[in-house]
């Protein structure tokens, strides 16, 4: 700054300073031994009043700072709400306390800096948090009737200030009390030899819940830093008439054991307050990651500029050089859910977030959370909690850049500097939470692959060990049929050897004997067909491995379904009214589908438990080969993603019927495609897109019901565990 500068920026000061003191001269004429007057004019302070707080908790805890300032000892804050609308707020300190002169000199002086104090001391004026004057008004906001009682150097004055009775022009004064008042804090106030009491009257708490009143304690404790005030705060909370006094401490409560990393550069040792490691239990579903303990990071100090020069911008537009200095703490949390929290201390709920990155002044709560100022777009800025000070941000030789609602900070040079000292720690603890949590998600994929690998071991081993079963038993049938038909060779040799001895007479017997048919033989028939059906099957399992682009051919998908269809009506060629036949019968669909499981397959699958609800009434046409063999796949796909336990229900809406087969069985994979099992030679048995089988199943289910009948089907993940396949058929197709 050059000397000019210099003279002028002295120059404006003292000018200043005159004009207040004018004002100041003035006002005081007005006063008497029982009259105190403001310097503002009742709608000046009533303006200021309803701007400065948002809610009736901050203007509490402006009250509060007034008495920190007072270099107390203890605050008391007490709040009696049996009567919402007509609340009692008393604030009690021991602190230095005013007399007749510092009422008059300095507590209505609205404006006055108590920094510029020339009786204070250069230390004492550096941990004052007020600069304005105005926290007074907090008092205004409350209530328009308040009480002062105070005392210093043995002598106790009381006064009331009761602004119902003004006019907008008035100026507001200081009443001296001439009765007694009793206070609810009495045995508090009674105990201190100096100190001022506020007692305010008629506060309407009304949109203040219960729950808002019972995190004071909290909101206090963010709202200064506990450590370092040197103040004692004591609250007690009444919301019922004849309930007992009880003044409790605010202390901190952070959840600093939830913390996965943290900052520190304080001197209280934050750090050493964090767990060792901690457990992401919420990140898996696999004991041994969910359970493993993961080392908590301390970042170094020195790994971060937080102090340093620079020059910033007088009120007057000169420049000056000033030392700046970031101190605090700042953490991540591993998790912001209540419940997966390790710390009893983290409590998150409607009435308070603790999860914000505070900024202090002077030990005092500036901004409630940093990322309101700095809008992040990081999803983890909700797991950052801290608090920092940086007092430049109110420095007596710099301008005031505190908003009118004293809890924001205007665009300024100082608010870039803090940003750019605290961004950098942000970013650092953002890539160490997301580190962690790509890790563990890796760990899972990881295991789930080793899972998978085991799971196909085993299948396949499954499978070698029932083809070799399938194959023995192939071979141990054969050798009883061969045995068998020798049996059935040589009785026909016996009957053609007696028909020859008669033969008009056996000639008849023999033509009976051959139409009536032999059951063993229609057994080895069945079989025969049977044992060709399974090998097209197999070819065609190979053919799809080896040629994948053969899914797409009709032709194969038709030798598919029809492949399926015989091996159905041979599998229950003796159990079922209308043999092999492919015919179309009218009737009632949703009955047929009753008597086929109960009949048929709850014999076939006696490891499965079936719940069928009753059929209503839905006559239709259909082909009952194929609503058969849809119904085998059904059952078949089920026990293969082993369910034992089907539940099978029938429902009418408003245009069509409805059948959910419900099971137990594995589920399918998140991100698998539903409409891609319905193509055909696709299972979610093969890992490689081609079934193991033909992969007809669902495909076959899908030409029934929708291309044949018309109608819809979706399969689905329950809610709660299995599969649900779900058929729709439209009535008006019926």
């Amino acid at each position: 700054m050059s000397d000019n500068q210099k003279i002028l920026y002295e120059a404006r000061k003292e000018a200043n300073e005159e004009d207040l003191k004018k004002e100041r001269e003035r006002i005081r004429k007005l006063n008497t031994e029982n009259a105190i007057y403001f310097n503002f004019s009742y709608t000046a302070l009533k303006m200021l009043g309803k701007n400065l707080y948002n809610n009736p908790l901050s203007a509490v805890a402006e009250l509060v700072a007034n008495g920190i300032d007072a270099k107390a000892k203890d605050i008391y804050v007490y709040i009696d709400m049996s009567d919402k609308q007509h609340s009692t707020i008393e604030i009690i300190d021991n602190g230095t306390g005013m007399s007749y002169d510092d009422l008059a000199e300095k507590y209505v002086w609205v404006g006055r800096n108590k920094r510029q104090d020339e009786a204070l001391s250069s230390e004492d004026k550096e941990v004052i948090m007020g600069r304005k004057g105005i926290g007074k008004l907090a008092a205004l906001y409350l209530s328009s009737r308040y009480y002062i009682f105070s005392k210093k150097d043995n002598v106790e004055s009381r006064w009331f200030l009761n602004v119902a009775a003004y006019k907008d022009s008035d100026f507001p004064k200081l009443d001296r009390l001439s009765s007694s008042k009793t206070i609810a804090s009495q045995a508090v106030w009674s105990q201190n030899n100096s100190g001022t009491a506020i007692i305010l009257e008629n506060v309407d708490l009304r949109r203040t819940g219960s729950k808002k009143i019972e995190g004071l304690k909290r909101n206090l404790s963010d709202y200064y830093l506990i450590d370092a005030i040197g103040t004692k705060i004591w609250v007690a909370v009444v919301s019922k008439k004849g309930q007992r006094i009880v003044f409790d401490p605010v202390k901190k409560a952070v959840a600093y054991k939830n913390f996965y990393a943290i900052y520190d550069n304080t001197n209280y040792k934050i750090a050493e307050k964090i767990r060792d490691s901690i457990s992401f239990t919420w990140l898996s579903q696999f004991e041994h990651i969910k359970n493993e303990e993961r080392p908590t990071i301390v970042l170094p100090a020195s790994q971060f500029v937080t102090s340093g020069e620079a020059d910033f911008q007088r009120e007057d537009g000169t420049k000056t050089k000033k030392s700046y200095e970031l101190k605090g703490w700042i953490g991540i949390h591993a998790t912001i859910d209540s419940k997966d929290a390790v710390d009893v201390n983290f409590i998150r709920n409607e009435i308070y977030h603790p999860n914000k990155l505070r900024i202090y002044v002077r030990n005092k709560l500036a901004v409630a959370n940093y990322f309101d100022m700095r809008e992040s777009t990081q999803t983890m800025a909700n797991y950052i909690e801290g608090e920092i000070s940086f007092d430049i941000l109110d420095d007596d030789d710099l301008p005031d850049i505190a908003t009118s609602s004293r809890q924001d900070f205007l665009d300024d040079e100082r608010v870039e500097k803090l940003v750019e000292l605290v961004d950098p720690i942000i970013s650092t603890l953002f890539k160490l939470r997301n580190k962690i949590g790509q890790q563990i998600r890796a760990e899972n994929n990881e295991y789930i692959e080793e899972l998978k690998e085991i799971e196909r071991r085993k299948k396949e081993e499954a499978e070698r060990a029932q083809a070799e079963a399938e194959r023995l038993a192939r071979e141990e049938f054969v050798k009883r049929e061969l045995a068998e038909q020798k049996v059935q060779e040589e009785k026909r040799k016996r009957l053609l050897a007696e028909q020859e001895k008669n033969f008009a007479k056996n000639q008849t017997y023999f033509l009976e004997k051959q139409l009536s048919g032999d059951d063993k033989t229609r057994a080895y028939n069945t079989h025969v067909i049977k044992s060709n059906a399974n090998n097209i099957s197999d070819n065609l399992v190979t053919l799809l491995e080896d040629h994948p682009e053969c899914k797409d051919i009709d032709e194969i998908r038709a030798i598919s379904i029809a492949d399926q269809k015989i091996l159905t009506a041979v599998k229950y060629y003796n159990s079922v009214m209308y043999g092999l036949e492919n015919k179309i019968i009218k009737g009632n669909i949703l009955k047929f589908i009753k008597d086929y499981v109960e009949e048929v397959l709850k014999k076939e699958y006696l490891s499965m438990e079936v719940l069928l609800a009753n059929p209503i009434d839905c006559i239709f046409s259909f082909p009952p080969q194929d609503l058969t063999t849809s119904l085998e796949n059904i059952f078949s796909n089920a026990a293969k993603h082993e369910a034992n336990k089907l539940k099978i229900s029938f429902d009418r809406e408003a245009d069509c019927i409805i059948i959910r087969f419900s099971n137990n069985g594995e589920r399918l994979p998140e991100n698998c495609d539903t409409k891609q099992l319905f193509e055909f030679g696709y299972s979610t048995t093969s890992e490689s897109g081609v079934s193991i089988g033909t992969g007809v199943g669902l495909y076959q289910i899908y030409d029934l019901i929708v291309e044949d009948l018309g109608g819809n089907v979706d399969i689905f993940n329950d809610k709660d565990n299995g599969v649900t396949l779900e058929i729709k058929i439209y009535e008006d197709k019926l």
